[in-house]
């Protein structure tokens, strides 16, 4: 195999061959659209975007952002996709939960990221060696993505957060896996596991 017929393997691409194999492989295969309507990523990708370049320059208020940033989502997100408002009221509801979300998320960065030196919006294109289940060779494959924060404390020990724009205290039960990856994918980079792999979430009871 060369290194073009490498296998390139996301985080997300293994959801969804987990939830439907079928897709995946279309998707895989260029065959198939991953979906058009985005409503449900848009309050993730307005605070993903706000976070990232907040921390790029970490002055102001993080809520102050978000009227700006939910709006250059939407336009980013209809050039190519559609939104799928739920009801009149989605839209406003979306940013109110979204400056919510933005004042709670802030002092969570102030405290447990601005002291260190850190990464945000960190991709990732690392070679991983793995056992061919069917032939038992081992051969190389590329985990491939992007890193919401990537933060180094004392001592060169990483910790790896991903923000969670959710309300639902439980989500993270269901995405325990994607937290294992990175945990691969910091091996990998740096030749030691993180310190820590964790959740963001700041519009959830703290657990």
């Amino acid at each position: 195999m060369t290194k073009d017929e490498r296998y390139k393997v996301s985080w997300s691409s293994l959801q969804r061959h987990e939830q439907c194999r079928s897709k995946q492989h279309l998707i895989s295969q260029g065959l198939a659209t991953q979906g058009k309507d985005v409503r449900n990523f848009l309050a993730g990708n307005i605070l993903d975007g706000i976070q990232k370049d907040w921390l790029d320059n970490p002055s102001g208020n993080m809520v102050d952002m978000v009227d700006e940033y939910m709006e250059k989502a939407i336009a980013k997100s209809t050039e190519k996709d559609t939104i799928t408002w739920r009801n009149k009221n989605d839209k406003s509801n979306i940013r109110k939960f979204c400056k919510t979300t933005a004042q709670s998320l802030q002092p969570i960065l102030e405290a447990r990221v601005l002291p260190y030196d850190y990464e945000p919006g960190k991709w990732f294109h690392v070679p991983v060696k793995i056992k061919n289940p069917k032939t038992g060779q081992v051969e190389e494959i590329i985990l491939r993505g992007e890193l919401d924060l990537l933060v180094r404390e004392k001592d060169d020990e990483y910790v790896v957060w991903d923000l969670k724009a959710t309300a639902n205290n439980d989500y993270w039960k269901t995405s325990l896996g994607q937290l294992v990856f990175y945990d691969l994918v910091v091996l990998s980079m740096f030749g030691k596991s993180p310190k820590k792999c964790g959740f963001i979430q700041p519009a959830c009871d703290e657990q």
